[in-house]
């Protein structure tokens, strides 16, 4: 499982089939879990710039194929550029389209199921099932051990942490923490493993900050809303 897939487990709303996060901000949060899944892989690192590191640059270290197709094709896609790019261009660029990638491959897996609303035959919204419980509820547990009870994490579960953090819907995946909603998003964004991530923080937290400012807060899959992956 990558980190992204984990997140995007964890932003769907198994009430609704909703994701918590639509369209070009789902896809951002995504590319910044994939950036940070890099990272942690020796691949690309974030050099930090700039308040909130708004002119942070992506440097790609290795552009050889991990194995994944996922990761492989946003390396390819940060390889086709001069080597670098400025943060927040390269999650806005290469997150495009990548929840329904990451959604398709999940369902290939048996983790999510799709249902379709249609009106006169023209699908008018698209939901994501979580068909597989026993993942999310893992992730869960990971994500209230670390941010309700201050544990460490290995390196990738403190990446993962940290981007859900990001995201500013740490309070909707943990709704019955009652925990304020700003202090959840601050135990998040300062998940630790103690040792193995220090390394990356700097990283990490720049891919964060850039994946905050356009995931935004609120704003996901309402009621009736879609289920995100696509604008």
């Amino acid at each position: 499982m990558l980190i992204a897939e984990d997140l995007l487990l964890l932003l769907i709303d198994e009430r609704t089939g909703t994701t918590l996060l639509t369209g070009s901000r789902l896809d951002h949060a995504l590319a910044g879990a994939v950036l940070a899944e890099l990272t942690l892989l020796g691949r690309v690192e974030v050099v930090a710039s700039g308040a909130r590191h708004t002119t942070s640059e992506v440097v790609v270290r290795d552009a050889g194929p991990v194995g994944d197709d996922v990761l492989d094709e946003v390396l390819q896609c940060l390889s086709r550029g001069p080597g670098t790019g400025r943060l927040n261009e390269v999650l806005r660029r290469c997150g495009a389209g990548l929840a329904v990638s990451l959604q398709d491959r999940l369902a290939e897996r048996g983790l999510l199921r799709r249902e379709e609303r249609r009106v006169l035959w023209v699908i008018t919204t698209q939901r994501w099932f979580v068909a597989a419980p026993g993942r999310r509820a893992e992730l869960l547990d990971t994500v209230e051990e670390v941010v309700l009870r201050d544990s460490l994490a290995a390196p990738r579960e403190a990446a993962l942490v940290r981007v859900l953090g990001s995201t500013g819907q740490t309070h909707l995946v943990l709704r019955d923490a009652g925990v304020p909603a700003d202090e959840l998003q601050r135990r998040a964004r300062a998940a630790d493993d103690g040792a193995g991530l220090i390394p990356f923080a700097d990283s990490v937290d720049a891919i964060c900050d850039g994946t905050s400012s356009g995931a935004g807060g609120d704003g996901g899959g309402g009621e009736d809303g879609g289920g995100g992956g696509g604008d």
